[in-house]
């Protein structure tokens, strides 16, 4: 852990050579401890390709207002001016304007038509974060909330730093999510304002304007132990840790250096030294998959090792 966790590995960096230097040493530890290599053509590590998606210009959300009789209009807010995308799963969705309160949600009292655009309010703004993962859950295709006082306070700094959108493995045509997610949308007083006057059902919807695609790497190292007990072959005993983090950020206290002791680089030691609980000292009855993953920083990738389990058993 104490290498791992180390400023010699630059916080072990999703996708970055810090983190091929991390699954090395692993794959190093799991060979001392005797543990078989399932990663690529009979080594340890395994790559997998990844692309990364970039906007060329700010995102816009259009509500597009319809009345009786009433010629149709529409109101349009671009990312850094009336709002901030903080979270872009969806780089192009609509779906029907929803209001729901923040009590409703986390009583399990709101419904939520799964496509909708969910406006949450309340007044307890700081379980608003709590009440979206919910809503995702629900099938909110995306969440509107006010933007909390830190965020106002450098709006336009955070304006300029167009939204990254999800990575997808090389191989799969849709982003890999970790879990349900949506397009999470912070507002300005201005959008909250217009909002006022615009009704429920309204149909809105996000546009982006896409630059060319990004490919990069990310590398897991992953052993297994065989198992002994012919029944129990086709099943796999997983046991797994992650073993990237965060890279260089924002410094904290003069530190640019996120090293990730607890996140996860004290996972990995149990993972690569283990062999696996023995039955009458004959060894492991059941076959054991043991991946220290990669890319499970970023929470817009899903970890592509698990794919190694069928290779594992």
């Amino acid at each position: 852990m104490n290498f791992l966790a180390s400023d010699a590995l630059r916080g072990r960096g999703s996708g970055t050579h810090d983190e091929l230097v991390a699954a090395t040493y692993i794959a190093a530890q799991l060979q001392q401890y005797g543990v078989q290599p399932a990663g690529d053509d009979g080594t340890y590590i395994q790559k997998a390709e990844f692309v990364q998606e970039h906007l060329k210009a700010p995102p816009t959300l259009t509500f597009q207002l319809t009345g009786e009789g009433k010629t149709s209009q529409a109101i349009v807010w671009t990312h850094g001016q009336e709002m901030l995308v903080r979270f872009l799963a969806r780089t192009e969705f609509r779906g029907p304007l929803k209001r729901v309160d923040i009590d409703d949600v986390l009583g399990g009292k709101a419904e939520i038509q799964p496509g909708a655009v969910v406006l949450i309010s309340g007044k307890h703004a700081d379980q608003a974060r709590e009440a979206a993962a919910a809503l995702f859950d629900a099938g909110a295709v995306a969440v509107l909330m006010s933007a909390p006082p830190n965020v106002r306070k450098n709006w336009e700094e955070r304006g300029e730093k167009l939204p990254a959108p999800p990575r997808r493995m090389a191989a799969d045509t849709h982003p890999a999510m970790l879990g349900n997610f949506g397009d999470l949308i912070l507002l300005s007083e201005k959008a909250l304002t217009q909002l006022r006057d615009i009704p429920d059902g309204t149909q809105v919807a996000l546009q982006s304007e896409m630059a060319p695609n990004e490919k990069a790497y990310t590398w897991n190292a992953v052993g297994k132990i065989a198992g002994r007990d012919p029944e129990l072959r086709a099943s796999v005993v997983l046991l797994s840790a992650h073993l990237d983090h965060l890279g260089i950020g924002t410094p904290v206290h003069g530190d640019e250096i996120y090293n990730g002791a607890d996140d996860d680089a004290s996972g990995t030691p149990p993972c690569s030294s283990w062999r696996g609980p023995s039955r009458s000292g004959h060894g492991r009855a059941e076959p054991w998959s043991l991946p220290c993953l990669a890319a499970r920083r970023r929470a817009d990738s899903a970890p592509p090792g698990f794919a190694s389990i069928r290779r594992c058993r």
